[in-house]
């Protein structure tokens, strides 16, 4: 709209409107965690609003455009510990991406399967991924933790990505593939 004002057209291409506003929203996010935690506020963080887990769209008012993710805000009812985060060395690199070793991967699964099992994290929270492909399940809440709960979830879902392209083209986005 303001664009049009001064007689001007978008031609830019859709895909790089999404990453400009996609890079935009994740900084407005950590800044409104930052400051959402300075004030003693929780936060969670909803993962992709355009799928059918999580279609909140449905429920607002939203201008056409494409909610980025989704924040919730607020006094927690009970303290929560910080979650189990990677070892440093697995995520902060200088200059270049390391070749991650067996040893650095294996290191930073015992880190996060050990702390989130440690907090009792997903039995608390009753967060454990129902299998939906032809596995059996052989995971309690004793040693459903971190590494599993990821593995079910990227090795699941989204497996085609007609569901959220078709979600982004009602939010005014269109993503071509190559068919």
């Amino acid at each position: 709209m303001i664009m049009a004002k001064r007689g001007w057209e978008v031609v830019a291409n859709d895909l790089s409107m999404l990453l400009f506003g996609i890079q935009d929203a994740v900084l407005m996010a950590e800044n409104m965690v930052i400051a959402a935690e300075s004030l003693a506020w929780g936060v969670v963080s909803w993962g992709i609003p355009l799928t059918g887990r999580n279609a909140s769209r449905n429920n607002t008012s939203f201008p056409n455009g494409l909610p980025a993710g989704e924040l919730v805000m607020g006094y927690p009812a009970e303290e929560f510990p910080p979650r189990p985060r990677y070892p440093l060395e697995f995520t902060l690199f200088e200059d270049r991406y390391p070749e991650l070793t067996d040893g650095m991967i294996e290191e930073a699964v015992r880190v996060m399967d050990e702390g989130y099992l440690a907090q009792d994290y997903y039995r608390k929270q009753k967060a454990k991924i129902k299998l939906e492909m032809e596995r059996k399940e052989t995971f309690s809440y004793e040693d459903y933790s971190w590494t599993e709960h990821i593995s079910r979830k990227w090795g699941q879902w989204l497996r085609d990505p007609k569901e959220l392209l078709d979600q982004m083209e009602k939010c005014g986005f269109t993503i071509k593939t190559k068919e």
